[in-house]
């Protein structure tokens, strides 16, 4: 299957951006900071908005979620597939499958953001897993631009800041109203006329 490029030719050595990826590094010290993920992972890519790393100014924690090989979504899905449609012939399972990596590969499944093949991941295409958020303390900021092996370009990066915002962003607004909506409901003329007075 071939892709196009996604990964940044020119990587800015001497900042940290949302979308780059780095491998595991040693924490001897803090065992915490980097758990074991189950399957194992490949990398982790960095999820915080480029503006706030470039800043740091009220950075506490670096957001990073792990990044796995295609074969693991694939191999999940097939085997949740033939649990859901046990009567469904191999091409129809085949079919239902395609869909959804096809979904995947277009940027459409909500929490996985997709990571085209690289030697990096062993020729392997990939994904992030967008759902599995790891926080890592600022400090650790030069061992993850140490072990860094790609970061996004344009307009990928914009992509994932745009699905992080999709899914964790919200703006919260006070209640419309002080009144309790039942007994609005209760008092509507169309309830009142329906079922009469209560």
């Amino acid at each position: 299957m071939e892709c196009l490029n996604i990964y940044d030719s020119q990587i800015d050595t001497s900042h940290l951006y949302q979308g780059d990826i780095f491998t595991r590094f040693d924490t001897r010290f803090d065992k915490k900071v980097l758990p074991i993920v189950d399957p194992p992972e490949m990398a982790f890519m960095v999820l915080n908005y480029t503006c706030d790393l470039i800043n740091k100014k009220d950075l506490s924690y670096i957001f990073i979620c792990p990044i796995f090989k295609l074969e693991v979504i694939i191999e999940e899905t097939l085997e949740a597939l033939k649990l859901k449609y046990p009567n469904k012939s191999k091409n129809n399972i085949v079919k239902e499958l395609s869909k959804f990596i096809t979904r995947i590969l277009n940027y459409e499944q909500k929490f996985l953001f997709f990571l085209t093949n690289n030697s990096e991941f062993g020729g392997s295409h990939a994904f992030a897993d967008l759902l599995r958020i790891i926080t890592i303390p600022v400090k650790y900021i030069n061992n993850i631009l140490e072990n860094r092996i790609k970061s996004l370009k344009s307009p990928w990066r914009e992509k994932l800041g745009w699905k992080i915002g999709y899914i964790f962003n919200r703006v919260g607004l006070p209640d419309t109203t002080t009144n309790n909506v039942e007994d609005y409901i209760k008092s509507h003329s169309v309830i009142r006329s329906y079922f009469g007075e209560f």
